[in-house]
């Protein structure tokens, strides 16, 4: 048994598939209930979503450290922390709480991910492709903002350590947890062999330390695990798809556009400053008339803010609103969501944005996502779990991940039956 925690709804998932996607039972779950966890109590990994991308600091160490002591008292031994690849949120603090919850005094952190474009080099975070390469260019410097949140020792596993191969690894962190000092090493990474070096180390090690990391490491620990090589039959639906655009991304602006170059999606605009006014309840029928009458005319059918056109100069998910204003798109995006989902017109649902995937999942009642299989890198497939959307197709994508064609591909995967993945 294995448990994940995650600082997104999205960003669970794009984890949570690595395992799910070699036939590993996995579900991803959206309330902390003990009760609703027995639920799940035969399924191999359990993902769990803490929300705490955009909490304060002391909420993100609470959180973490209360999903923790959840998952080590149903019996899990092994608990991943699933950072931002991009390093949003409170990832050094984040694992600091587990590391203290679990009584180790060393925890490993890289966000790469090179399947996304994202390396580790000397400390440093690049991005190497797509609209975030500018923001990137010169590196985030992950031993700095690790040590700000932390406030503990922090070492860098460098790039040439790791190519000097496994044993030269273990002689590493052998010395790092013999100064019995909570300490943080960031490790270097810019290819999957990099990853599975230091992957193949952990094992010797666990559970001496904690480890935390993006879809791009959860993949190598698999690997290493030797779990996978499972056969997973699954099907797949050909029928409408309704997709809930609700981030800001410039990577999400950039794969809209070109759906709407290709022409595969009918594209309804929701009105944000509607949205959050009096007017919210004229501007949520008008779109849902529109989704309705697209998605009977047998149109794929995708939903996007109006603010979209701005996204170069926006964040990654609605953090730019004010809480009060966020709170009332997301609730906007639920009702609209809910009332399409209630006409049985559509066949699946593709959730973009981490706030916007969770909220709408929780509005339609939903207590989780068996995950099944993954279309193409960091954008999973699965199964609702509970009421109204109890066995709907669900795919959900971070806004900052995909290349430009993502959606093409996701329409692609849903057009095709009885797939059989090895």
């Amino acid at each position: 048994m294995i448990g994940i925690l995650a600082d997104d709804f999205t960003g669970a998932n794009d984890t949570g598939i690595q395992f799910a996607k070699h036939g590993i039972s996995t579900v991803t779950i959206l309330n902390f209930d003990k009760a609703e966890l027995e639920l799940f109590k035969n399924v191999e990994v359990i993902v769990m979503n803490t929300e705490t991308r955009n909490s304060s600091n002391t909420e993100a160490y609470r959180k973490v450290q209360n999903a923790a002591k959840l998952l080590l008292n149903m019996g899990f031994p092994f608990i991943f922390k699933k950072i931002d690849s991009t390093m949003r949120g409170y990832p050094g603090l984040e694992l600091l709480s587990l590391m203290r919850v679990q009584k180790v005094s060393v925890g490993v952190i890289t966000p790469a991910f090179p399947a996304n474009s994202r390396r580790v080099a000397g400390g440093f975070l690049f991005v190497n492709e797509g609209p975030l390469k500018q923001k990137f260019d010169k590196g985030l410097n992950i031993m700095q903002l690790v040590r700000e949140q932390a406030k503990c020792k922090v070492k860098l596993l460098t790039l040439e350590e790791i190519r000097n191969g496994v044993e030269h690894v273990r002689k590493f962190f052998v010395d790092v947890i013999d100064t019995r000092e909570e300490t943080i090493v960031i490790a270097d990474a810019v290819c999957q062999e990099d990853l599975a070096v230091t992957s193949d180390t952990f094992k010797e090690f666990l559970p001496q330390m904690v480890i935390a990391g993006s879809g791009g490491l959860a993949e190598s620990l698999l690997v290493s695990s030797g779990l996978r090589n499972k056969k997973n039959i699954l099907e797949t639906p050909s029928e409408r798809l309704l997709m809930i655009i609700g981030s800001y991304s410039p990577v999400t602006a950039m794969q809209i556009a070109w759906l709407e170059e290709k022409q595969q999606v009918e594209i309804i605009t929701a009105d944000v400053p509607k949205l959050v006014s009096s007017e919210s309840m004229y501007e949520i029928e008008r779109v849902v008339t529109l989704a309705k009458s697209s998605l009977t005319s047998g149109n794929h059918t995708a939903i996007v803010l109006n603010t979209l056109s701005k996204a170069e100069s926006l964040p990654d998910s609605l953090e730019l609103a004010n809480k009060k204003e966020k709170n009332l798109i997301l609730q906007a995006l639920g009702q609209i969501t809910s009332e399409i989902v209630d006409s049985s017109l559509v066949g699946a649902l593709m959730l973009s944005g981490g706030d916007t995937a969770s909220f709408v999942c929780k509005k339609l009642g939903c207590k989780g996502i068996k995950l099944e299989d993954e279309i193409v890198p960091g954008i999973p497939f699965g199964r609702l779990i509970g009421d109204k959307c109890d066995g709907m197709y669900a795919v959900t994508k971070s806004g900052s991940l995909g290349s430009y064609d993502a959606y093409e591909k996701v329409l692609e995967y849903l057009g095709k039956n009885n797939l059989e993945k090895r």
